[in-house]
């Protein structure tokens, strides 16, 4: 189950598992929008990502959004994808 929390009109915070059907979700969040130039993604609380999910991160990254992580696994991820990432602090967690 993936948890999607608009922190402000520019951070998204993830959490959970990013599986099939998580991109229904996501769209709608984000919404009609497909320019994400000004949108971090944090992943810090992402524990899972299946090759769904892997779709999903690369069309957010193909609409201009940038990622943020704390685990390992993520920036993994993220590095793997060649997923522009930010060092952005993204906020408490809670």
């Amino acid at each position: 189950m993936l948890r999607i929390d608009r922190l402000d009109t520019a951070v998204l915070r993830m959490s959970g598992r990013m599986t099939e059907g998580c991109r229904e979700e996501v769209e709608s969040v984000v919404g009609e929008h497909k320019d994400l130039s000004n949108t971090v993604v944090d992943l810090s609380e992402v524990t899972y990502i299946d090759r769904a999910g892997e779709q999903l991160l690369r069309w957010l990254g193909q609409c201009g959004a940038k990622f943020t992580a704390d685990s390992s696994y993520a920036l993994h991820v993220c590095e793997r994808l060649q997923l522009k990432t930010s060092v952005v602090r993204t906020g408490t967690r809670g």
